[in-house]
């Protein structure tokens, strides 16, 4: 896709001086989201299956999911922010890894007390996806823990892994750090069969019994991949930074990193 670069009056494209330069278009007209382009670049931790290295390889375009998995690692913070943008149609998405903070990893158990008294279903949602399992009468707690583990562990592409023990499913998260405190896990019922109760422990619960995982500490940095995006993407950049999730949008006259329309630009020195 072509994109024109971002015109101001009496300003220069060769003119890098530090500093923030913008105008104001009056009786420009409205804008549709639908035509402007959509160029992306995600940021986020990478697990060890990525074959890119973190704070180190320069941005990659990512042209489907599979391109995710196989650069920063499956289920990933970085895959799934890719997940998300490659949704968008007509975007044209980029990522880069930074370095997983190295701290402790967000954690939620689910503990089944009690053995089946009769047949039933239960379920388990992590980021909106449903994790079931079918229950016999008879069913251990062991039996039950086992199974809930194996659907968790089925859906590849979910930010956490599973373990059991006892009865008991210990879901973590797969990159370490505070954000995995943000995933939010609930399930279908606490008595989802005569004489078997299940509790889901991790955070303080939220309206409707939804449990976020706890645990995750250590904040990551973004220093080494600014540096790298500011001699990768041009001069004139524009960055946000959103909780749990970060992403950088860059934009420069030589190759038309434009996220949006607006008029301005926030200089680097060369």
């Amino acid at each position: 896709m072509s994109v024109s670069p971002v015109t101001i009056v009496g300003f220069s494209s060769t003119d890098f001086v530090p500093g923030y330069v913008g105008d104001t278009k009056l009786s420009a007209g409205r804008l549709t989201g639908g035509g402007l382009p959509k160029r992306v670049l995600v940021v986020g931790n990478k697990t060890a299956a990525g074959s890119d290295t973190a704070d180190s390889s320069p941005p990659r375009r990512l042209f489907n999911e599979d391109d995710a998995d196989t650069y920063f690692g499956i289920g990933s913070e970085v895959s799934r922010m890719a997940y998300a943008a490659l949704l968008v149609p007509g975007s044209e998405v980029w990522a880069i890894a930074n370095a997983d903070p190295g701290g402790t990893a967000a954690t939620l158990t689910v503990t089944f007390t009690g053995t089946a008294g009769s047949a039933g279903t239960y379920s388990v949602w992590i980021c909106g996806v449903e994790c079931a399992i079918s229950i016999t009468s008879g069913d251990t707690v062991t039996a039950m823990a086992t199974a809930v583990t194996n659907a968790i562990n089925a859906q590849l592409r979910l930010p956490v892994t599973a373990v059991s023990a006892v009865g008991v499913v210990t879901i973590t998260h797969r990159n370490t750090g505070v954000r995995g405190n943000f995933i939010y896990v609930r399930q279908s019922s606490a008595t989802p069969c005569t004489t078997t109760t299940v509790a889901l422990a991790g955070g303080t619960p939220v309206t409707g019994g939804v449990v976020p995982m706890s645990g995750g500490a250590t904040a990551d940095v973004i220093t080494t991949v600014r540096s790298i995006l500011f001699s990768t993407l041009g001069k004139r950049t524009s960055m946000r930074s959103r909780a749990p999730w970060k992403d950088i949008l860059a934009s420069s006259s030589s190759d038309g990193m434009v996220p949006t329309r607006k008029s301005h630009r926030s200089q680097q020195p060369p």
